[in-house]
């Protein structure tokens, strides 16, 4: 439902179809038949819709007939004589178009007071300015509002008083004041619209942290197809065989010393002791089944070790499950396991054309098993890395342009740009620090999310931490502090000796 300013065709219900503002013809019969007062002629709908029709103001919709507004218009200009609505009508509207709005009275500040104080998009009321100075602000009305809702509009005055002065008049200030309100609405609903954009970014660079992280992590290729040695050991799960949380762990063949079979994986497995071989051999093809089928990967042995086996395999850095897989790999065949290994299951090679071919994903030249990187599928393409991390691709790319739009107008200074000889690294200094800027903003909307910035700063002091210029280098690429050099300025300054002289002799203690 569409709405007009004129004051007596409020109340009717306009509708707006193809950018047509309409009104039902018998509502529009109806208004003017509540609308006879003495003198005026009797309404004839017949000749009302001969009248619109001849210049092409009625609309046919959904089997009804309407009006348009430029219809209602004409017709009331041409039978302001005959009707007292019309009259009226048409002489609100000149007032609209012509007159000179009326000054407006304190009741006006009020209804506006009334406004903010509904408002909940102000800060801490703790910290409020001296009421008494601002000289915008009416005072007579504070009885009207609680402590907090007037708290709220003498956060409103201040901030308007900086900015416009007293040297307004009251009808100015008034209408200043709405346009300052409507601008603060409008901040507000920006802020929520980007709280969810800032949200959503972080759930995008986490993903892509998590991507790089895996394909940058422990993988192993085989027949041409990149593997994850957590999506290898994660996919096997068999509770039948499964005596402790160290249960299973793989790793890839060694080529100089695994001549002769197919190249594939090798599993180690801790069991309870069986009773006999067919137990072991049961086991080892539903392990190699569910590798055939998942991976398309090679398992040429199983080798099954007796409990607690693999726990001596793992320390106070690994997690729950992680075993040191190489090391156990490397201990079987330098023959150091000895008795510990139960059994060895070998598959025959006329066995590997049972295998499939499993689901991959192609990237950037590279093929990838699906199931070891099905959590990353839609970011393996844009990893988040800050060793291959290209700034400006970043910035124009992977940001969002409502944030670049924001900070680039708030923080560039467009005509710094256009006359620095150096445009390029410039406008390359001004991002970095923008992208900074952004990554810590995200930090403070999710504590948990640790960006590029974080990352790079961290690896940074936590090896360079006894090394002053490595500190000011990241605090002052952040804009966190000055550059070393400018600090060490400033510091010289102070040990000016005369300025020392008259801090300690003649202000601190003054001699007599």
């Amino acid at each position: 439902m569409s709405s007009v300013i004129v004051p007596t065709l409020k109340g009717l219900a306009f509708t707006e179809e193809e950018d047509k503002i309409l009104l039902l013809l018998s509502d529009v019969i109806g208004f003017l038949r509540s609308k006879i007062e003495e003198g005026d002629k009797s309404v004839r709908p017949d000749n009302l819709k001969v009248e619109l029709s001849k210049r092409n103001l009625l609309r046919t919709s959904n089997d009804q007939v309407y009006v348009t507004f430029q219809g209602i218009l004409l017709y009331t200009a041409n039978h302001i004589n005959d009707f007292a609505v019309c009259n009226n009508v048409i002489g609100e509207i000149s007032n609209i178009l012509c007159t000179k709005s009326k000054k407006e009275d304190n009741i006006s500040t009020l209804d506006l007071y009334r406004e903010i104080s509904e408002l909940n998009i102000f800060g801490s009321y703790k910290y409020l300015p001296n009421e008494k100075a601002i000289q915008t602000l009416y005072l007579n009305y504070k009885t009207v509002f609680t402590n907090e809702e007037w708290s709220k509009i003498t956060i409103f005055e201040h901030q308007f008083w900086k900015n416009n002065g007293t040297e307004l008049e009251y009808e100015e200030s008034l209408r200043r004041k709405k346009l300052f309100l409507l601008k603060l609405k409008q901040a507000a609903d920006v802020g929520k619209k980007h709280s969810f954009d800032g949200s959503r970014l972080i759930y995008e660079n986490q993903r892509r942290r998590e991507a790089s992280e895996v394909i940058n992590g422990e993988t192993l290729t085989l027949h041409g197809i990149t593997h994850t040695n957590d999506g290898i050991t994660k996919i096997i799960d068999f509770n039948d065989i499964i005596s402790n949380e160290y249960t299973v762990v793989a790793a890839k063949c060694i080529e100089s010393l695994c001549i002769d079979h197919s190249h594939g994986i090798h599993i180690f497995v801790e069991v309870e002791s069986a009773t006999d071989f067919q137990t072991y051999d049961d086991h080892a093809t539903l392990l190699r089944s569910n590798m055939h089928k998942k991976h398309g990967v090679d398992v040429p042995e199983i080798i099954f070790m007796e409990e607690n086996t693999l726990s001596t395999y793992n320390c106070k850095n690994c997690s729950l499950s992680a075993v040191h897989k190489f090391h156990i790999r490397d201990d079987y065949f330098s023959k150091k396991l000895g008795d510990k290994v139960l059994y060895v299951s070998r598959e025959l090679e006329e066995s590997y054309t049972d295998i499939f071919t499993p689901d991959t994903i192609d990237c950037n030249d590279l093929i990838y098993c699906e199931h070891c990187f099905r959590g990353i599928a839609g970011y393996i393409d844009r990893p988040l890395n800050w060793r291959q991390f290209d700034l400006l691709k970043e910035w124009y790319v992977e940001v969002p342009l409502e944030f670049q739009i924001i900070l680039g107008s708030l923080f560039i200074n467009k005509e710094s740009l256009r006359r620095s000889d150096e445009g390029y690294n410039y406008l390359y200094s001004k991002i970095g620090r923008l992208y900074a800027l952004l990554d810590s903003r995200l930090n403070i909307l999710n504590r948990n999310y640790n960006g590029i910035v974080q990352q790079l700063n961290t690896e940074e002091l936590i090896v360079n931490y006894h090394s002053i210029s490595t500190v000011f280098s990241v605090t002052g690429q952040s804009g966190t502090t000055r550059s070393l050099e400018s600090a060490s300025r400033w510091l010289q300054s102070l040990a000016d000796v005369d300025k020392r002289y008259y801090e300690t002799f003649l202000k601190k203690y003054s001699l007599q």
